[in-house]
């Protein structure tokens, strides 16, 4: 490549790096086989977009709570728990490629942890990943995540990468096996025609309701079995621009149709009953003088067990004898209020989770509301008291806890004691912050007066402040 052409690709990649909403990705990890949900998909691509791609490693990345809801529209009173959980989830997750070049396997996240009073997360993607995400010079697709995100399925989020990787070409083709392995579908779709709607159309319909990209299909059989498919790729017509208006042009008959009248409930039934000498007198009778659910269920009862081969033999007299029977109705009616009831009961379940989510959501937010506070009158004592460190640091070695705190600033700081590194590390590390609160706390009356702030709400939500 010319120097002037890698000149304008590194510029390009600055800019991309310095988009909240563009990242790049190496066209390893969209082709990458692995087997995740939409919401960890969604993680993962915030934590790209939290990089800096133009640089040469990845830091430990912190991620708010409340930014990924707001990113992901993902209303949940316990979104902490939502979130952690899923977390939890991606640790196990494998992303695997191979080709004639290279092969990696990894995890998605090397490592998390969840400062639960902070309201964060901090998140490692594993160094095998790196290559593939930081100045990335060729074989790399740019996406931008705001088309993602809008999307429900993470088959359609995949299928979205495949064809902005794609999008020069027009399309692209893949096995129907090496498609199922790349989705992480092998074992659970045996049946062709069962991944085709479930996975490949549902991806089709949702990208080209959502997204300003989507494609249509072509299988390519080997006999009767398919062994391949084609995917052409189109653009979805978007309105002033905008990605979230997508127009998708529907072909009107020119034509005024016309709707054909719906038969009544008579006519209905006796084209069921008719074959067996039943009458349109009689079936007008039975309207008249028998709730219309009842007649279905004796109709429905008799045209079972006639189909099942039971011998009957009058099958018309069956018929007039069970649908003026009132036993199937009476049973129908009491199975529907006791199912009425369950949906009832199952309502004030939920209803009453509800109040304890909320509840909990509640006591994690005053939790983060009353640590900032305490840090931030702790920071204004340490800002103006620039020798207070010392003293502080010489406190924490009384004690064991106090012992690992100090010794992990010292690691941290490299025995280069400052007062800018303490306040540094005092504003980052959740542990260290915990051990230097507990001693400042029984020095500096300020910051104990932080918790008379909160105490009666806390009291309220039955919250032991410390």
């Amino acid at each position: 490549m010319s120097k002037e052409k890698s000149d304008k690709r590194d510029k390009a990649i600055n800019a991309i790096s310095n988009d909240p909403y563009r990242i790049i990705k190496g066209n390893p990890i969209i082709n990458a086989k692995f087997d995740i949900s939409a919401i960890q998909m969604k993680i993962f691509l915030h934590m790209i977009a939290s990089i800096d791609q133009a640089k040469d490693s990845i830091p430990i990345i912190k991620i708010t709570v409340k930014d990924f809801q707001r990113l992901t529209g993902i209303n949940s009173n316990n979104i902490y728990a939502h979130v952690e959980k899923e977390a939890m989830k991606m640790r196990e997750k494998r992303i695997f490629f191979s080709n004639n070049k290279i092969t990696f396997d990894a995890n998605l996240i090397s490592a998390f942890v969840y400062y639960k009073d902070e309201g964060y997360f901090t998140l490692e993607i594993p160094q095998a990943l790196h290559p593939f995400l930081l100045q990335i010079k060729e074989n790399f697709t740019v996406l931008d995540i705001r088309n993602i995100l809008r999307l429900d399925s993470v088959y359609a989020m995949r299928f979205y990468e495949f064809c902005k990787e794609y999008e020069r070409f027009g399309k692209f083709r893949f096995d129907v096996e090496e498609l199922k392995a790349t989705l992480g579908l092998s074992a659970r779709y045996k049946n062709y025609f069962d991944f085709k709607k479930k996975v490949i159309e549902q991806a089709r319909k949702e990208l080209s309701q959502n997204a300003e990209i989507y494609f249509e299909f072509q299988e390519i059989k080997n006999g009767k079995k398919v062994e391949s498919i084609e995917f052409i790729i189109k653009k979805n017509i978007i309105i002033n621009d905008d990605i979230q208006t997508i127009s998708i042009i529907k072909n009107n008959d020119s034509e005024d149709s016309i709707e054909n009248e719906e038969p009544s409930i008579v006519e209905q039934i006796f084209a069921k009953v008719k074959d067996y000498e039943i009458t349109l007198k009689t079936v007008e009778h039975w309207v008249k003088e028998v709730p219309e659910e009842q007649i279905l269920l004796g109709v429905e009862y008799v045209l079972k067990e006639v189909k099942s081969g039971k011998q009957i033999i009058n099958v018309g007299g069956y018929l007039n004898q069970m649908v003026r029977n009132p036993t199937l109705f009476e049973k129908k009616t009491l199975d529907k209020a006791e199912e009425l009831k369950k949906t009832q009961q199952k309502k004030e379940v939920q209803k009453k989770q509800d109040v304890v989510d909320k509840i909990e959501a509640k006591r994690e937010e005053l939790k983060i509301a009353y640590s900032n506070a305490k840090r931030e009158v702790a920071l204004k004592i340490l800002q103006t008291n620039p020798g207070l460190y010392l003293l502080i640091l010489n406190k924490l070695q009384g004690s064991l806890l106090g012992q690992m705190n100090y010794n992990s600033y010292m690691n941290y700081c490299e025995k280069k004691l400052s007062n800018e590194s303490f306040i540094k590390y005092f504003s980052d590390d959740a542990s260290f912050f915990a051990g230097v609160m507990n001693v400042m706390s029984s020095e500096f009356p300020d910051i104990v007066a932080v918790k008379a702030q909160f105490d009666k709400v806390a009291n309220r939500l039955g919250v032991q402040l410390i």
